[in-house]
């Protein structure tokens, strides 16, 4: 059996389809939809139910952008699909504003393609939206974070004394340190030094 047999057999195996649409939930940032010919919802991740203020995805079903979204914007995305559906072609990559109320500065970078039937129809439309710029945020969310759980470790002020002795030079609290280090050694790394300037400044390696 060869690749493309093995891919075509697997696939008519797994049935339903709706197991693998719930993949899509599990994607952050990610608004993931399905519509048929005439507009209408048919499948909608999580993110894409926020989108359309719904709690579920069965709110959604049956119902267009314009049920949801501002009339120029559900327009535009429905002007798209149409686009989509009758050349065939997919739409990649376009920024384009985010499914939120009107004048809202958010973009989103959009993918579409057709869907077609068996016999090659085309018979819908499907495609994700992620927001721009989700990427940074996460990372300076991851960053937050990790300094935020440097907070929590204490803010001991190693200057109190031990014993009843004198007392110690003061010392910054612990997790000021930490904080400081991770500040500075983590998120502050110094360029690389070429080999060139390392020689103009006398820099060689330890032999």
């Amino acid at each position: 059996m060869n690749a493309l047999n093995l891919h075509r057999k697997f696939l008519r195996r797994i049935g339903s389809p709706e197991q693998l649409l719930r993949l899509f939930d599990l994607l952050p940032d990610v608004s993931f939809f399905m519509k048929d010919r005439e507009g209408r919802f048919v499948a909608l991740n999580r993110q894409g139910c926020d989108y359309c203020g719904v709690k579920s995805e069965r709110e959604a079903l049956g119902k267009t952008d314009c049920d949801f979204f501002p009339q120029t914007r559900a327009a535009e995305y429905m002007a798209d699909d149409r686009v989509v559906m009758k050349t065939g072609r997919s739409i990649l990559n376009r920024v384009e504003p985010a499914p939120e109320r009107e004048g809202s500065p958010h973009l989103v970078i959009t993918n579409k393609i057709p869907l077609r039937d068996g016999q090659g129809r085309v018979v819908g439309v499907a495609g994700f939206s992620r927001a721009r710029g989700a990427s940074a945020r996460r990372s300076r969310r991851r960053q937050n974070n990790s300094l935020a759980a440097v907070e929590t470790l204490g803010t001991n002020d190693y200057a109190s004394p031990l014993t009843t002795g004198a007392a110690r030079p003061a010392r910054r609290p612990f997790s000021q340190s930490i904080r400081a280090h991770l500040s500075e050694s983590v998120w502050s790394q110094p360029a690389a030094i070429s080999p060139a300037r390392a020689r103009r400044s006398g820099v060689s390696k330890a032999r």
